[in-house]
């Protein structure tokens, strides 16, 4: 895990640094730094690190046990930060959700009722959903909010538009794993066996 805690460090850093150095990138704080594959990389490495840490290393029930108290703890921090403003970095924000994600992560493991198929379909086209969920989160949801507004309860509307998300991304994830996704990988394993071939 030390990898992804120096990269967020120092691609948070470079982030802090930059608009100083270059001013007129300072105006797409959001849309450039945030989405750019630069800010996202220490989540990717925090994904990665999660993989071979789980490669050899079982859980156990004291695993659950802390996995629970760290999820919920750095949870509320997170929470907490976000609505007093204490964390609005655009790289260690994500970088911290993703940490609370690994004991996520562990706690569905060891718990058989949330560990379901359909969770562990979800967990197969994350990558899927990742690219495309922000066409639903972002446009679908912003319209939705507009239409839905004057007539129900924010919380209604928050959980109608997170539904609309979730079902418009994965059902959409389904069709481009199959399209682009799953043959994507099967042709870079046959471009790595043809050039591993002596």
């Amino acid at each position: 895990m030390l990898i992804p805690i120096l990269s967020a460090i120092v691609i948070a850093f470079f982030f802090r640094v930059l608009p100083h150095i270059f001013p007129p990138l300072s105006n797409h704080d959001f849309e450039f730094y945030y989405c750019s594959i630069v800010n996202q990389l220490p989540v990717f490495l925090v994904g990665i690190s999660l993989f071979f840490l789980t490669l050899d290393n079982p859980t156990n029930k004291n695993t659950l046990k802390y996995s629970t108290l760290l999820f919920l703890g750095l949870t509320i921090i997170m929470l907490l930060c976000n609505h007093f403003g204490y964390i609005n970095d655009i790289t260690l924000y994500p970088f911290f959700v993703s940490i609370s994600f690994i004991f996520l992560f562990f706690i569905t493991k060891n718990v058989a009722k949330i560990n379901v198929k359909i969770i562990q379909k979800i967990g197969q086209l994350s990558y899927s959903i990742y690219i495309c969920h922000f066409l639903f989160a972002w446009g679908l949801s912003s319209y939705l909010n507009i239409w839905l507004k004057g007539s129900l309860n924010p919380i209604v509307i928050l959980a109608i538009a997170f539904t609309c998300s979730l079902l418009l991304s994965f059902l959409v994830s389904v069709l481009t794993q199959f399209l682009i996704e799953s043959r994507g990988i099967e042709f870079g394993k046959k471009l790595i066996l043809k050039f591993s071939i002596k």
